[in-house]
């Protein structure tokens, strides 16, 4: 009688169909995964080259912006300049002293004035005529001269010994005296603001 022997199966080759098994499943997932991530790169159009056009355009307006910008800075420097110049104080003295009688007193005033502005000098106190027109004083205070000394002299009339021998009668005095030149400047030159900002007596005699 035959002897029947027995096969045992083979564990090897058992184990190594399970192994392979995971090697594939583990690198389908690995392609899936970079196909997602390329499909995604390609949508977004990550790898789509730029037509050279479209970069010469965004260079241009890249160098567009930076020259803005820097015309701004100029601009912005050349308008504070301006405004510190208009805000600088010009003086101008009044021609001659004026002589008056003091009010209710047998006394008589000479004074001299000295104006201030925070505007424009030449176009305040130039007393040079202009180019296109040369009966035209460039000068606003100069061009009408004769009728602020006339409001000035008047405001000194209403002034009375007992004021005058005080400071603060002198004060009131270039007070009014301002006002009196602002008053004259907006008959006719119509400006929005005063135009004089401060008086100073440069000389005083009383006798």
């Amino acid at each position: 009688m035959a002897e029947v022997e027995d096969i045992e199966p083979e564990e090897g080759k058992s184990g190594g169909g399970g192994m392979l098994k995971i090697i594939i499943v583990v690198l389908l997932i690995l392609l899936v995964g970079v196909g997602s991530v390329l499909g995604t790169l390609f949508f977004v159009g990550f790898f789509d080259e730029k037509p050279e056009g479209e970069q010469a355009e965004e260079a241009i307006a890249a160098l567009e912006e930076e020259i803005e910008e820097t015309e701004n800075s100029s601009s912005l420097e050349a308008k504070t300049m301006e405004i510190d110049k208009k805000f600088q104080v010009s003086y101008f003295a009044i021609p001659d002293n004026f002589t008056a009688n003091v009010k209710g007193s047998r006394k008589v005033i000479q004074v001299g004035f000295s104006i201030a502005s925070h505007f424009d000098h030449d176009d305040m106190f130039s007393e040079e005529t202009d180019a296109l027109d040369v009966n035209m004083i460039k000068g606003m205070v100069p061009r009408h001269m004769h009728a602020i000394k006339s409001a000035m002299l008047l405001e000194i009339m209403e002034f009375s010994e007992d004021q005058l021998i005080t400071r603060e009668g002198k004060q009131d005095l270039t007070e009014s005296i301002r006002m009196a030149i602002n008053s004259v400047l907006e008959k006719h030159e119509k400006p929005t603001t005063d135009l004089i900002t401060d008086v100073m007596i440069t000389s005083f005699v009383m006798q």
